[in-house]
């Protein structure tokens, strides 16, 4: 990543950040940028607090990747308090406004050189989540965790089904994450959040074959 005079982050490629989406998946560019927005999912807090909390004892790097976060839509202001730590001061405080999600539409309507770049950037995020859950003993704990992996060789026709297994699937899990949303928003319990991720792509190493 790199940054333009302003402050805003730029891809390598010089193509400007404006999608929630794209911010989340590049989130993992960053540490400090993926963990404040990690610690905004469930929780309301300031750049003073969140440094406190992530233990960054950097405030302004913080404030600035929070700043980056709220620019494009990833979290929202919900108050401010005026006379904080520092006298005079005014403290902004952000809670998450996007859940991490990369849509079909916004994947097909990147920039092909930036989809190469958001695939690395998501994919580390994803493995990140999961060694952390593997780490803690998660994984082995969760009766209803699970990770799938096939190598499938396929056709012309083999390839279109797959597509729509994926579309489908889509659109189950869409329905599924509106439902618990409603239900949680109408006094449900939340009793975790749990990552769903779906890849789909070619074989191009040596062992693949023809």
């Amino acid at each position: 990543m790199i940054e333009d005079s302003d402050g805003t982050d730029r891809f390598r490629t010089g193509w400007r950040v404006g999608n929630p989406a794209l911010v989340i998946a590049h989130a993992a560019g960053h540490p400090t940028r993926l963990n404040c927005w990690s610690a905004l999912i469930d929780d309301v807090a300031s750049p003073t607090e969140l440094d406190r909390i992530l233990g960054t004892e950097d405030r302004r790097t913080v404030a600035h990747h929070v700043a980056i976060l709220h620019e494009n839509g990833v979290v929202r202001a919900v108050s401010k308090l005026t006379g904080g730590q520092r006298r005079g001061s005014t403290e902004t405080f952000y809670t998450a406004a996007v859940d991490p999600e990369i849509d079909k539409g916004c994947w097909l309507g990147m920039p092909i050189p930036i989809r190469t770049e958001v695939a690395g950037q998501a994919a580390g995020t994803i493995v990140a989540l999961l060694l952390f859950a593997i780490e803690s003993g998660a994984i082995s704990e969760d009766p209803a965790a699970e990770v799938t992996w096939m190598d499938i060789p396929v056709d012309a026709e083999g390839e279109a089904e797959i597509e729509a297994f994926h579309d489908q699937k889509r659109e189950e899990l869409h329905a599924i994450k509106r439902r618990n949303a409603e239900r949680i928003e109408g006094g449900a319990k939340q009793v975790g959040r749990r990552i769903v991720a779906a890849l789909g792509f070619n074989r191009t190493d040596p062992a693949a074959g023809s």
